[in-house]
């Protein structure tokens, strides 16, 4: 939209941008409670249920490990556009404020919570700020060329 003429202006762009997203998904086991007898309780590591368990006798997660080879992929593909706002007084210093949308769908719904309604779908609003130092590219040779 707006391109730097010299090192003290500021540039606004917009942007897009796609591609190929992966999720991960693994199962969370729980410890439980179950009351099997007189002085018989048993602690078992089950993944969760909400139509099996009652909040009241789980005690707590279980190891983080325990599930690893549940894991499943879920592929899918991602967009994400914005608008960049960059200023900077040096033309090798990077500063930039960016704000946009980005959504992602996938193959097919991701149960992350332990509800009926899970998501094939996720749109989301993202604020960024970005800093570092320039060593080559376009801008940077863009801009040297109006220094000397």
């Amino acid at each position: 939209l707006f391109q730097k003429a010299d090192l003290n202006s500021v540039e606004i762009r917009l942007f897009y941008m796609g591609g190929v997203s992966l999720a991960f998904l693994k199962p969370i086991y729980y410890e439980i409670w179950h009351y099997s007898g007189q002085w018989k309780d048993v602690i078992v590591s089950e993944k969760f249920d909400p139509d099996n368990h009652d909040p009241s006798s789980t005690l707590g997660p279980s190891e983080f490990t325990k599930g690893f080879k549940e894991i499943k992929v879920v592929p899918g593909v991602e967009g994400k556009a914005g608008i960049s706002v960059e200023v900077g007084k040096k033309d090798t210093h990077l500063i930039a404020v960016e704000a946009g949308v980005k959504l992602s769908a996938y193959a097919k719904k991701l149960e992350i919570m332990a509800q009926k309604r899970n998501p094939q779908f996720i749109c989301a609003l993202f604020l960024a700020f970005r800093f570092g130092r320039v060593k080559h590219g376009a801008h940077y040779e863009y801009l040297n060329d109006y220094v000397e």
